[in-house]
């Protein structure tokens, strides 16, 4: 089965920062390794299911205050890793989604591992 190709009209970064993400019943912590002003690519220690709705919170290298995203869904899911699309996120959190974005120390191993 063919896929459908997607041209992108925002730029996706590269990170390595931790997230917490919350479903209905369960509290999970990830890698976020992709980020955009649209959606994050993240690896996680929880299962999700593709049209499951979150809650995340994304830490950021000395920055006290996380960048929160009130409500998000799963687009897609392979294994640990899963993307998801931003749907409300709190405005006092904007962020300048045209970079520079952090590098922050955590691996994917230490998340799944």
């Amino acid at each position: 089965m063919p896929t459908a190709f997607t041209v992108r009209t925002y730029r996706r970064y590269s990170v390595d920062c931790p997230v917490y993400y919350m479903g209905a019943s369960f509290l999970g912590k990830g890698l976020a390794v992709e980020v955009s002003r649209e959606g994050w690519r993240i690896i996680g220690d929880h299962p999700v299911e593709v049209g499951m709705t979150l809650t995340l919170s994304l830490l950021l290298p000395d920055d006290p205050v996380p960048v929160k995203v009130e409500k998000a869904s799963v687009r897609w899911v392979r294994g640990h890793t899963f993307g998801i699309k931003m749907l409300i996120m709190q405005p006092s959190e904007g962020r300048d989604w045209a970079g520079p974005w952090p590098r922050c120390s955590e691996s994917p191993a230490s998340v799944v591992g």
